[in-house]
């Protein structure tokens, strides 16, 4: 009743304009390999009917309870974004960010993920990076990021030459990585056979849990695996923001368990000042506009901006993107304090010059633009 009710209302606000479409990937010939999930209910079943996405769902939602804080969640190839978009629902005071764009073997996925993000605007704590899945882009975020979680559902073996050096990235810049792994069919050519086995093994090796998945869609008698890893660390990071410069006289660390996730700062130079704060959930917003963010849209993000006269430096670098919400980060950085990097105090001029920032799309186009305002 309550999915019957949903659609109704869905094709009757279309019918008057009010809502939108979302944009079929099986009629452009496509696969649709998750179930669509708006608002509480399925809209739209994934192609050949049963994913079983309940019981993967429950799986990827026994590690996600385990947390006693909000959570930051990297959804690595998310198609249809339906774990994201299910946890958000679940958790709205952690941030889920889906990285999914369209590539020559889904060539329209980015068009049917920005419908299925417009049908479920009333979510406050979802992100898109609209950019197909590249190692270069895995080692950049690894850099200046960590998450709490990430999912490499059905992904690694996509990438039969970059698979071990994916999961060793992921796995180093997360405290927790799900891994779905497709089963070891004996029907596969041998080259697709010999990289099941070696993925297999080696998560074997590093896995803290394996758990049977679900039937695959290709032989129902054959079971996919969960391998549940887990990263105590501590985290270090070599800069602040994707565009930053590598770090030449701090250190900056992520200390974290289910319950606490902190930053500790130390000063590697006279007077060797350190100090902690606790991390908020979300992604640097720096990472949004480099990864080509396309949710919430850049227009919405200026609705978001906050004003903190205090902060010493408020810059984009400095502002965390929780959704429909961007954070104040580095309120105690001391090095700020004695007039050191950041000098760029809330005024009004600074606000108009940073939502003109906003709205520049090319990435190359923007990291120019915000130098040249850093260094007035």
């Amino acid at each position: 009743m309550k999915k019957l009710f949903f659609l109704f209302y869905l094709f009757a606000n279309q019918m008057h304009g009010d809502a939108p479409a979302l944009f079929d990937l099986e009629a452009e010939g496509l696969e649709q390999y998750q179930d669509v999930y708006v608002q509480g209910t399925i809209l739209k079943k994934a192609s050949y009917n049963e994913r079983f996405m309940e019981e993967r769902f429950a799986i990827v939602n026994s590690v996600l309870q385990k947390y006693e804080r909000p959570f930051t969640l990297l959804d690595i190839g998310a198609a249809q974004g339906y774990f994201s978009i299910r946890a958000a629902e679940s958790y709205p005071e952690s941030v889920f960010v889906m990285l999914e764009g369209s590539n020559p073997v889904y060539p329209k996925i980015s068009m049917q993920l920005a419908s299925i993000c417009k049908l479920n605007h009333h979510l406050n704590n979802l992100v898109w990076l609209d950019k197909p899945l590249t190692l270069k882009d895995l080692k950049d975020m690894r850099a200046c990021e960590h998450f709490d979680v990430i999912l490499l559902l059905n992904m690694v073996h996509w990438f039969p030459d970059q698979w071990k050096e994916m999961i060793d990235i992921a796995h180093s810049m997360s405290h927790v990585t799900i891994l779905e792994v497709p089963p070891i069919e004996d029907s596969l050519p041998a080259d697709q056979l010999y990289l099941r086995k070696q993925v297999h093994d080696y998560l074997s090796t590093l896995a803290k849990q394996s758990i049977r998945g679900v039937p695959r869609h290709t032989d129902p008698s054959l079971y996919t695996t969960y391998y549940i890893l887990e990263n105590k660390g501590p985290f270090a990071f070599q800069k602040t923001s994707l565009i930053h410069p590598n770090f030449g006289d701090r250190k900056h660390a992520i200390i974290c368990d289910y319950q606490t996730k902190q930053l500790q700062k130390t000063d590697l130079v006279a007077p060797f000042l350190s100090y902690t704060s606790e991390w908020k959930p979300g992604i640097n917003l720096i990472t949004y506009f480099m990864l080509q963010g396309a949710y919430p849209p850049r227009k919405e993000l200026i609705c978001y901006l906050p004003v903190e006269s205090s902060h010493k430096d408020w810059m984009l670098n400095n502002m965390a993107l929780q959704g429909k919400q961007l954070a104040l980060i580095d309120q105690n950085d001391q090095k700020n304090e004695r007039g050191g990097c950041g000098s760029h105090p809330y005024t009004p001029q600074l606000r108009e010059r940073i939502e003109q920032l906003i709205l520049i799309e090319d990435p190359e186009e923007f990291k120019k633009a915000f130098f040249d305002l850093a260094a007035q």
